[in-house]
């Protein structure tokens, strides 16, 4: 009886529908992946159009709410077709087999019973779920299992058919040990299900012509577009059709599970063969991943991932949430680079720009090199800026007014260059591109730089155990900023505060009148996120 209503539900879903036509942040931060899974007979193009249309949907419903600060990115997880007839036989076996599998799930849950009870029954429902002949389902929890990796929510919507699959998808985390229900992890937003349950506890929106709901056990009816629009089973044409009750209420429920992720800010800093990832509000310790051979500075690109200056590998790209190493971005000897030290993106263009020092041996004279931001290619020559005052270029930036700072280690100096041409810049007085002169105050061999909350520029120097401050605007000596031994790296943090490191030593947050350790016994080259 239960065939011969799925058999008669079919023929009503396809006079009603036709031919049934109808991703995390770029800062690598964690966000939510939705992921619709689609119902039966459509093919790869036509669920990828559902899914952009759903999308399109999300979208606008966020304008305007507090999940808008959420980074959201929609997926398509595939429930391939086979022909109408097809389909539909499959997923009259799944509802069959979910059936069973919820029985032996409810058995599974009885408190009294003991572990290995459960743990059977539990690998049974999972068993059965898997045998109503959906392959997909392993691969799309493969997919879930990458988002979470990632720190991602993972909200599914679910048309149709594929409700059966993420209700079995649902019952196959569950044996992988994921802490659910928790809408913090995982969640269902369900429409037009011919199934007898949201896993999870989640939301469901069927309309009351649509026939789905007549299969024996399915969830009831919850809404009616009527009579300003048509009932029916399409996802688009009838589900979220602009203005119906059920688009409003789909909407609603997917807003309702979207959980803001906080921007948590985080500090790496790498060493030989190693990188670190650190809580930048506390210092605490995040992760230890495998690093460059050689790491000199590091910066975060316009795709949110991480780059590292290393002057025996060039630069590398790491994936910011994972630590992983994604390629060689910049490798030596693209357009003559022999020893990348000095690394920024540039804040108009996203373009990246290296301080080449030499190697093996150092080549004073050697360019500001610069590279396209996106595949790391050589822009033109890849010479932006040329002075023979370069010698040894250890660290730069660009400045408040957009020039590009640099700290001419063994010059003794600062140079300026327009952040835009690559002219010389040189401060009023001063020949060349020397925006602070060699020797200034008695400044010898800068490392780092930095332009502090006041405006003013900080510049480190090792060997002095000193850190310089100089005029943001003319270049001219203010005071020693402050003092401390073997003082490296720069850098302020998301807090307004500086951050430096010391070698060997740690790294220290400065708190108005000194240092304080923040990251005791460890510093390396580094960077905020």
């Amino acid at each position: 009886m239960i065939l011969v209503r799925w058999i008669l539900c079919g023929m009503a879903l396809s006079l009603s529908t036709g031919l049934l036509m109808a991703g995390n942040c770029s800062d690598g931060s964690a966000g939510t992946t939705l992921f619709y899974i689609n119902g039966i007979h459509s093919t790869l193009l036509q669920a990828e159009a559902d899914r952009a249309t759903l999308e399109d949907r999300v979208d606008a419903a966020l304008v305007g709410t507090p999940q808008a600060a959420e980074c959201l990115i929609v997926k398509l997880a595939y429930n391939e077709t086979g022909g109408y007839a097809q389909d539909l036989w499959q997923s009259a076996r799944q509802r069959l087999n979910q059936d069973i599998s919820l029985f032996e799930q409810y058995v599974a849950d009885i408190d009294s019973a003991p572990d290995w009870f459960q743990t059977a029954f539990r690998v049974s429902a999972a068993t059965i779920d898997e045998g109503a002949g959906a392959p997909e389902i392993d691969g799309h929890v493969g997919n879930y299992d990458l988002e979470r990796n990632g720190g991602n929510t993972i909200i599914i919507v679910a048309h149709s058919q594929g409700n059966l699959y993420a209700n079995a998808e649902y019952r196959k985390l569950q044996l992988r040990g994921w802490p659910i229900p928790d809408n913090r992890v995982f969640s269902i937003v369900s429409v037009a299900t011919p199934a007898a349950t949201v896993e999870g506890g989640g939301p469901w929106t069927t309309l009351l012509f649509d026939f789905i709901h007549l299969i024996s056990n399915s969830l009831d009816w919850t809404t009616t577009n009527l009579p300003q629009h048509l009932d029916g089973h399409a996802f688009i044409k009838r589900y979220l059709n602009p203005g119906s009750r059920s688009q409003s209420r789909i909407m609603s429920h997917v807003l309702n599970v979207i959980q803001v992720h906080p921007k948590q800010s985080v500090l790496f800093e790498s060493r030989s063969n190693e990188l670190r990832k650190f809580d930048a509000a506390t210092g605490a310790p995040l992760g230890t991943f495998a690093g460059p051979p050689s790491p000199q500075n590091a910066a975060i690109g316009t795709d949110g991932n991480l780059y590292i200056s290393d002057d025996i590998a060039g630069v590398l790209r790491f994936n910011a949430t994972t630590g992983a190493l994604i390629d060689g971005f910049v490798p030596i000897g693209s357009a003559g680079l022999s020893g990348p030290f000095g690394m920024a993106f540039g804040p108009s263009d996203g373009n990246l720009y290296l301080a080449d020092v030499g190697r093996p041996f150092v080549q004073p004279g050697l360019p500001i090199r610069r590279y396209s931001g996106l595949t790391g290619a050589p822009i033109g020559t890849g010479i932006f800026a040329s002075s023979p005052d370069l010698n040894h270029p250890t660290d730069i930036t660009f400045g408040p007014d957009g020039s590009l700072y640099v700290a001419n280690d063994l010059g003794n100096s600062i140079l300026r260059f327009n952040g835009t041409t690559g002219a010389p810049f040189p401060s009023a007085g001063n020949p060349g591109a020397f925006f602070v002169p060699p020797g200034s105050a008695g400044l010898v061999r800068p490392a780092h730089l930095v332009f502090g909350s006041d405006g003013n520029l900080l510049v480190s120097s090792p060997s002095l155990g000193a850190i310089f401050r100089y005029n943001g605007t003319t270049g001219a000596f203010i005071n020693i900023f402050a003092s401390l031994a073997g003082v490296d790296d720069l850098l302020v943090g998301p807090d307004g505060k500086l951050y430096v490191t010391a070698t060997p030593g740690s790294t220290y947050r400065f708190n108005g009148s000194g240092f304080d350790a923040f990251i005791p016994s460890y510093s390396g080259t580094m960077v905020f996120k």
